[in-house]
């Protein structure tokens, strides 16, 4: 049975574990730092998340953003999914997004959306089943 809560701090670790998990799936360099400064953001209510709990421990995250859109309310950025690698398959990422996607709804968000990458297929046929995708093509500018 999965448990899905809000981090606090004594979860810290835990949390931290999966993050470093998620970074280096995408090849980015990251430090305690980084880390903790995130964690705080999610303390203080910046930054949304989420835990999956397996009864032994941390098996998923989910970090998701409100922010102000001038077509709704507000937008929900959904900012990073991560699932442990022996846990996938498991529907464990869908029960991450459906708390996402109330919690984005209870606050007036019109819409949650994410990037993945384009050759994380695994992840897209998730997401193909609960969402759609739109016709906008992503730009960075690197500063």
């Amino acid at each position: 049975m999965i448990e899905i809560i809000k981090p606090e701090k004594i979860h810290y670790n835990q949390w931290a574990r999966l993050m470093s998990g998620y970074f280096d799936f995408y090849n980015f360099k990251v430090n305690e730092t980084h880390l903790t400064a995130i964690f705080e953001k999610i303390c203080t209510g910046l930054i949304q998340s989420l835990l999956a709990f397996d009864g032994e421990g941390a098996v998923g995250v989910a970090n998701y953003l409100f922010n102000h859109s001038t077509f709704y309310k507000l937008e929900c950025y959904l900012s990073d999914l991560y699932i442990e690698k022996d846990y996938r398959g498991h529907n464990i990422a869908g029960q991450l997004m459906e708390k996402v996607f109330k919690h984005a709804k209870t606050h007036g968000c019109g819409n949650v959306n994410w990037l993945t990458a384009t050759d994380n297929m695994v992840a897209q046929k998730i997401y193909d089943k609960v969402a759609r995708k739109p016709n906008f093509i992503m730009y960075q500018h690197d500063l």
